[in-house]
């Protein structure tokens, strides 16, 4: 399966990513898979982007010459956290120069924030339970556990609600057991990214986790769900979620939940969605 990924990506990348590009510039109310987690969002006329990353530097090669131009016509990057699947270092270098406001968590490493080049006043740092109004989106931050030992590493999830409606990205979440959540209401979307512990290969590890990451994604009560971070290019085998895997979680998922709709975005394509 890690084959298939890597074969794909090496074969399509450039093409996709082109794709990604021109459907956020020109189709309104949709989001556009960049990645496994790198969502490019045009909704409700305002362009932005949750963790854009390229995440191998061959790839990044193939992009850089256009990459400003392409990205430009964005009005605010939303980072997660700080781990570089997320946190894209060259792709933000290669931006610094532009107006993009990047909402960052508050914590993250300075060595990060400074190596990415970003202008300070480009750059708004956010804890769980605070706000922001930009572009007429509200977005609002809470906290979502990234290591299940409870250890610090600065992660938001974000809630970003819109003049026709809401989408929620919780993030990585690694503690499929915390349950200090904002009540969300009923989200339009919410995307899932799947997790079920450091074992993708082995049913009687991983199935006990599925069934958490089922009960934990039908408990944001979203209307319909991404089930996303399939195919993540640069883990090892054991490592990586598939859409083997996220069919799996659809099961267990619907069992709780048969009224809302689950979609699983496929990589290989990196697809179109509409949001709203």
């Amino acid at each position: 399966m890690l084959s298939f990924g890597i074969a794909d990506y090496d074969r399509n990348f450039a093409a996709n990513w082109r794709r990604a590009v021109a459907g956020y510039k020109d189709t309104d109310n949709t989001v556009w898979l960049a990645g496994p987690t790198a969502y490019l969002l045009s909704v409700d006329g305002v362009k932005f982007a949750v963790d854009p990353q390229v995440r191998r530097p061959q790839d990044l090669g193939l992009v850089a010459d256009t990459l400003v131009e392409d990205l430009k016509d964005l009005a605010f990057v939303l980072i997660s956290h700080q781990h570089n699947d997320h946190m894209c270092l060259p792709l933000m270098q290669l931006l610094r120069e532009t107006d993009i406001q990047w909402v960052i968590p508050a914590g993250t490493r300075k060595d990060l924030i400074e190596k990415s080049g970003l202008r300070r006043e480009c750059i708004t740092f956010i804890s769980p339970g605070e706000a922001l109004t930009l572009q007429g989106l509200t977005v609002r931050a809470f906290h979502t556990p990234h290591r299940p030992d409870g250890s610090f590493f600065p992660q938001c999830g974000y809630w970003v609600q819109a003049p026709s409606g809401s989408l929620l990205f919780p993030g990585d979440i690694r503690d499929l057991d915390y349950c200090g959540y904002p009540n969300f209401g009923a989200p339009d979307l919410c995307f899932s990214h799947l997790w079920a512990g450091n074992d993708a290969l082995t049913p009687e590890n991983y199935h006990p986790l599925l069934q958490k990451f089922a009960v934990r994604s039908s408990e944001f009560g979203a209307k319909r769900y991404f089930f996303c971070h399939l195919y993540e290019i640069g883990r090892e085998e054991k490592f990586l979620w598939t859409y083997r895997h996220a069919g799996e979680a659809m099961d267990l998922f619907y069992g709780l939940r048969p009224e809302a709709t689950v979609e699983v975005p496929f990589v290989k394509g990196l697809y179109k969605f509409e949001v709203l």
